[in-house]
């Protein structure tokens, strides 16, 4: 997969989940708390993610830009995140703990994401269409 693609894929969900947050962060923590009772539902999101952000970081680097490498990076650490979650399930049993005690930080985490979202976007703009190589510079 490019990592334009990715880029937009990520964008497209961090907006829609932080927005989704901050508008009914009560609803987003109990609907998560009954689908971690179920973890099939869970895994089957985490091996999705594994399988994207595989075919992200197997791909050879297009160009040199700075953005594709952050695309790239994130991929990775999205890897290993979903690689740990999917290892150990009760990870977010443990966060949906924390976020219980201090409901505030829910929506806050859901403006992050939001923002995280548009720079997703912006991410996206950059390596959609990277600039073309300077034919003088080949072969230097």
């Amino acid at each position: 997969m490019k990592g334009s693609t990715f880029a937009l894929i990520v964008a497209l969900w961090t907006c829609v989940v932080g927005s989704v947050i901050i508008l009914a962060p009560g609803a987003v923590l109990s609907t998560v708390q009954k689908s971690v009772g179920n973890v099939s539902p869970v895994q089957v999101i985490v091996a999705i993610w594994i399988v994207v952000t595989i075919s992200v970081v197997a791909r050879p680097r297009i160009s040199g830009l700075f953005a594709e490498s952050i695309v790239r990076a994130t991929a990775w650490l999205i890897l290993f995140k979903c690689l740990f979650a999917f290892c150990w399930p009760g990870l977010v049993s443990w966060s949906l703990k924390f976020y219980n005690q201090f409901p505030v930080l829910l929506r806050c985490g859901g403006l992050i994401n939001i923002l995280i979202g548009l720079w997703f976007f912006s991410l996206y703009s950059h390596t959609k269409n990277p600039p073309a190589a300077d034919p003088a510079c080949e072969g230097d």
